[in-house]
């Protein structure tokens, strides 16, 4: 699941910062957000469900889901999605299949940029939580927002963490993309059935990468400002 002392400063983070409310035992550490979201899917689907994925996207994650049996539903959402939140229920419902397991969303976004609202990412959340959904949200660029706005994780809302899975990275803030070390965040119960999927791709991520990103992790807030 990760060396302890990371875990710990991660859920640490989560709860001060994300407003994530977890423990050491709602993260586990992984080779990298691709680890992350590969072994996610893999946990979560099954052959012949589908995913919807709110575009545009970044690429690989369609040929995770295509690597689990999974049918893929691109959502124009991004492109179509003005600073209104009214309308966010019917594009979802009009995209949704009888056999919808899960939503993959990403804000800030690549490649658009886009940053989604708290209102906008309410609606997104409460129409998964509606038709239990699970939620697969990609926050790689955590703490690269500009201009005033803010990132908002999905997961801080009422009753969307244990259908929810986060994924963080250090590859981007961090700067320490050729570590290969992200993490993900949701309730207890689905992060030991990814750490199940996990263990038969790689086993665990590097201690020695792991012990690098503690102090990291503890002093962000004394560096990451000057870096965005």
């Amino acid at each position: 699941f990760g060396i302890p002392a990371l875990r710990d400063a991660l859920a640490t983070r989560l709860h001060d910062v994300n407003h994530i409310p977890v423990t050491h035992q709602n993260v586990l550490v992984t080779a990298g957000a691709t680890n992350a979201l590969s072994a996610t899917v893999q946990t979560l689907v099954d052959p012949g469900d589908d995913v919807m994925i709110l575009a545009p996207y970044w690429p690989f994650f369609r040929g995770m889901v295509r690597a689990a049996g999974g049918g893929v539903i691109e959502a124009p959402f991004y492109t179509e999605l003005g600073d209104e939140t009214t309308h966010i229920e019917n594009m979802l419902e009009r995209m949704k299949t009888s056999s919808t397991v899960a939503i993959y969303l990403n804000s800030p976004n690549n490649p658009s940029g886009r940053v989604l609202s708290r209102e906008q990412l309410t609606a997104v959340a409460g129409f998964a939580r509606a038709h239990d959904l699970w939620l697969i949200s990609d926050e790689a660029y955590d703490g690269m927002t500009y201009d005033g706005r803010e990132h908002v994780s999905p997961a801080s809302f009422h009753d969307t963490l244990e259908r929810s899975v986060s994924v963080f990275t250090f590859s981007k803030v961090y700067m320490f993309a050729g570590l290969r070390l992200g993490y993900a965040v949701g309730g207890a119960d689905v992060i030991r059935a990814i750490n199940k999927a996990m263990v038969h791709q790689l086993y665990s991520p590097s201690t020695l990468a792991q012990e690098m990103m503690i102090e990291p992790v503890r002093t962000h807030d004394a560096w990451a400002a000057r870096f965005v």
